[in-house]
């Protein structure tokens, strides 16, 4: 029987805080084929950005040593937190790089807290 490669759920942000900048640990997406990223936050005030961030290591390569650096990843819209409360589900159809990361980059405000969950699997086998 065959393995694949699962990741049933990774806090990548966890309750952070809306009124800072804050950056997730890097997760690797080798042997990975999709993800999807649960986004949640709650507040009064708050509005920001979040990004998520990719590169690519070749796996002889100590992270300081990136083949690529971190590159932001275009959605073709951007990722807006506002409002008391929302939601917002982040899916990936290819994992075309090693690592992956969430950013949250506040523009005003200061009430609140977000979460982002990875799940991530292997399609093939």
């Amino acid at each position: 029987m065959a393995r694949k490669n699962t990741i049933s759920s990774f806090r990548m942000l966890d309750s952070i805080s809306l009124a800072s900048t804050s950056t997730s640990p890097s997760t690797k997406t080798i042997n990975l084929d999709r993800a999807s990223v649960s986004v949640s936050w709650s507040g009064s005030d708050a509005v920001g950005e979040l990004k998520f961030q990719a590169r690519k290591i070749k796996e002889s390569t100590p992270d300081s040593l990136a083949d690529h650096p971190w590159t932001d990843l275009d959605f073709g819209a951007t990722i807006n937190i506002t409002g008391a409360s929302g939601s917002h589900e982040v899916i990936f159809d290819a994992l075309d790089f090693t690592d992956l990361r969430a950013v949250y980059e506040p523009t005003s405000g200061s009430t609140g807290t977000l979460t982002a969950v990875l799940s991530a699997k292997q399609i093939g086998g």
